[in-house]
């Protein structure tokens, strides 16, 4: 099956196979430009790497509309033009987890595994690896989930209109990470409801208790 879409400026992207809405699309671009700064060139390579053929123009345009309503910025490399995230751009969950899992003391791939047990426990299912991507990991070494697994894993996200590229690899991570689970979850809830001064800061005030973000060095 072949879904053509319009973007900006009326041009027209055909991916077979897979429906992409204009708002998906808007997201999927910001999870790439988050990652790292992306010329129009580079973004466009990223994508179809990763199964998403976009036309360049396509992408030029995406680029242009969220630059415009402040969602990016851009800055002129010659010869290219590159686009970063604004500081007005909301970060999700994926982000939020991410640069929390980043700061801990441990290898890249183990940081990774931390963020996938998160999201697993989470969301119970299997994580895709473009969740990863989106947490700032660019791979993850860990087993891959079963085909049950998998099925059901696509079937949630299919129903809550979250589209993957072909093949994408689902992982599950049988190490368990309960304090770290904790110290990040904790921490991401109480930083993004404003909580974070009602929180005991000295021992006398913690009753003893070991705060896990410090523990972690996540304060």
């Amino acid at each position: 099956m072949s879904v053509t879409i319009l973007g900006p400026g009326g041009v027209e992207i055909s991916r077979k196979g897979l429906f992409v809405t204009e708002e998906s699309l808007k997201d999927l671009i910001l999870a790439y430009v988050r990652m790292e700064e992306q010329s129009i060139a580079s973004l466009t390579r990223e994508l179809e790497k990763d199964g998403y053929k976009f036309h360049r123009l396509m992408v030029t345009g995406y680029l242009r509309a969220l630059k415009d309503v402040g969602l990016l910025k851009e800055k002129i490399i010659p010869p290219s033009k590159v686009y970063s995230t604004s500081s007005f751009v909301t970060k999700d969950i994926y982000e939020l987890v991410g640069e929390r899992c980043q700061k801990l003391s441990m290898s890249t791939n183990d940081q990774a595994k931390v963020a996938c047990y998160i999201f697993q426990r989470l969301f119970h299912r299997a994580i895709f690896l473009q969740e990863i991507k989106r947490a700032g990991f660019k791979s993850i070494d860990a087993e891959l989930a079963s085909e049950e697994q998998a099925r059901i894993a696509k079937s949630l996200l299919k129903k809550a209109g979250v589209k993957l590229p072909y093949k994408e690899p689902p992982y599950v991570v049988g190490e368990s990470f309960p304090e770290e689970f904790e110290a990040i979850v904790t921490d991401v809830l109480l930083d993004n409801l404003g909580l974070v001064r009602l929180v005991a800061s000295s021992k006398q005030e913690t009753l003893n208790f070991d705060p896990l973000q410090r523990k972690l060095n996540l304060g």
